[in-house]
């Protein structure tokens, strides 16, 4: 019996196929025919199922997905919009200063519905703005979940800028194991053009200052990692902007694309680049991680691309909100604004920045987590972000592992289904699959063994 696949032409005679199972593969255009006309053929196995095997193939399918039969997982807590710098791309921008501090009393109702969730593990991000300015209700969210949580497991973690850190707070964060994500884009010159003060002096010091210390406290140093994110100014310096992570000792890099929220609109001329151009930049990026992996400089890893690989090698149930179909709105993750009112997600929230309030499901004062599973705005989402039944998505090659943003479809085009293809995040995400599929089907042994060490590393 002949699977359900998608086909994708490379090149003259070079095609790519893919099935549900998530089983990519190369093929010329005589085994192209012979797949569309049904006929077996031995190196196609994968893409045939006998009616013995049948079972055993929707049982994958069934594995594959999961994440979707789980609760809600990660939970999002917006401190506060206030912020100590003035990000060219920054995406929190709200202009109400002083005022949007999450109170102790929004925080303890929204750590008693994220304990709602059914999971048994859960993970709380602090985000902001800059969270470390509402630190005292960090503090308390940490200490309640902790006195409440009962037999849950949960883990902590930060998205920080150190700029209102101290040794005083850094030594409370590493004592609760709260991982901490500090923002560094790069080399000072890069850091510090990206992110200025909101009086323009450098921040670079007082960031790097705090990671080293960080470092040093934290006696598992994967608690411990840098984010950034690429302007145009960081395309002409890849190998430089990997270097720099390296000498940082951390073990991931991200290579994540300007999101269009916030100022990124304001300072287009000045920040923004092409898909094509991002994905050179990332090819370049990767090629060099490569190298410096197969000569044993280095470990680093890139986090989106260890994403996708494990998506496709299917050994780890990959439960990540941005590549699920649907996506993960309300049901992989939930953002608590600072004023008490939930969200499909961060991305969500972001929008009621600006006035759209189309993703809230809910308040943590009014409503329950089932309430807001159930939500218009929950549905829409969920609805809306089905690959399987876009129409510029239902054939394409990278269906299968592929997923859908609808507050970014909302954004740029104004609906929640869209059109996906003619979206940037579609040409980077296809140029992203394609290079990693390249990469498990390299020549090269080596780069195909540290490709599988990739994989299976979690």
């Amino acid at each position: 019996m002949l699977l359900p696949f998608y086909f994708k032409r490379i090149s003259e005679n070079r095609y790519l196929v893919s099935n549900l199972l998530r089983k990519f593969q190369f093929v010329d255009k005589a085994q192209l025919e012979k797949l569309c006309t049904g006929e077996f053929d031995e190196p196609l196995k994968d893409f045939f199922s006998s009616e013995a095997e049948l079972d055993s193939s929707v049982e994958k399918y069934r594995k594959n997905n999961l994440g979707l039969f789980h609760g809600t997982t990660l939970h999002i807590f917006v401190l506060t919009l206030a912020c100590n710098l003035n990000c060219l791309y920054c995406q929190a921008e709200y202009d109400r200063g002083d005022k949007t501090f999450m109170s102790l009393e929004t925080a303890r109702r929204a750590v008693e519905f994220a304990l709602s969730s059914p999971e048994e593990e859960l993970t709380f991000e602090f985000q902001g703005g800059e969270p470390l300015l509402n630190f005292k209700t960090l503090k308390a969210i940490i200490e309640y979940a902790d006195e409440r949580r009962g037999n849950k497991i949960i883990n902590f973690s930060l998205v920080t800028n150190a700029q209102a850190m101290t040794e005083e707070i850094l030594n409370y964060l590493a004592s609760r194991e709260v991982r901490i994500s500090f923002s560094i884009d790069g080399p000072k010159f890069i850091h510090d053009a990206n992110r200025p003060t909101k009086d323009g002096s450098s921040n670079f010091d007082r960031v790097f200052y705090r990671f080293k210390r960080a470092r040093v406290l934290y006696a598992n140093k994967n608690f411990v990692t840098a984010l950034q994110t690429m302007t145009r100014l960081s395309l002409a310096h890849a190998k430089e902007i990997v270097d720099f992570y390296c000498e940082l000792g951390v073990k991931q890099i991200s290579l994540r694309e300007l999101s269009p929220f916030g100022r990124v609109g304001k300072n287009f001329d000045k920040i923004a680049y092409t898909p094509q151009e991002f994905l050179k930049f990332y090819r370049e990026c990767m090629d060099y991680i490569i190298a410096l992996n197969l000569a044993g400089k280095t470990e680093l890893t890139e986090s989106l691309s260890k994403i996708i690989l494990q998506k496709i090698f299917g050994r780890y149930v990959v439960n990540y909100p941005d590549l699920r179909s649907p996506c993960g709105a309300t049901t992989g993750q939930i953002a608590y604004n600072w004023n008490g009112n939930i969200y499909t997600c961060d991305e969500g929230r972001m929008m009621s920045n600006r006035g759209v309030e189309n993703f809230c499901v809910g308040n943590v004062f009014k409503n329950s987590y089932r309430d807001c599973l159930l939500s218009e705005a929950t549905c829409a989402a969920c609805n809306a972000s089905c690959v399987e039944t876009n129409l510029s998505c239902e054939s394409c090659v990278y269906n299968p592992i592929c997923g859908l943003c609808p507050v970014y479809s909302f954004f740029t085009q104004g609906d929640y289904v869209g059109v996906p293809v003619k979206q940037a995040r579609c040409r980077i995400l296809q140029g992203i699959y394609q290079y990693l599929i390249e990469w498990i089907y390299s020549e090269d042994a080596a780069k195909k063994s540290l490709c599988k060490r990739w994989e299976n590393e979690l």
